[in-house]
């Protein structure tokens, strides 16, 4: 499987300057040829789910990226950047899933 690397937003959640990873970081892997990004929020609590998940989208859009993954079965399911009409309660559960199944099968 190529290799995946996940936007967390938790960085702007606790005021940080850079993105985790950093833009470098990220711009990199885009150049590198690296497709698979996730979102997750790192959320600990209800009121953090799908947190900056729209400002993550606009940063990989204006690196190069097309879109976002998600996961089902260990097999990446690819979202358009451009979907405008999801919020954070649609993206929530789809963040925290994806986060989950990231840390599970591809950081352990």
């Amino acid at each position: 499987m190529e290799k995946v690397i996940e936007l967390n937003t938790s960085s702007r959640a606790y005021h940080l300057k850079s993105l985790m990873p950093s833009r470098e970081i990220l711009e990199l892997y885009h150049d590198m040829g690296g497709k698979i990004i996730t979102i997750g929020s790192d959320a600990h609590n209800a009121d953090r789910v799908g947190d900056r998940v729209m400002e993550s989208q606009k940063i990989l859009k204006e690196i190069g990226f097309n879109g976002i993954y998600t996961f089902d079965q260990m097999k990446p399911n690819f979202m358009n950047l451009n979907f405008r009409n999801r919020d954070r309660k649609t993206l929530g559960p789809m963040i925290i899933w994806t986060s989950v199944l990231y840390y599970i099968f591809i950081l352990r």
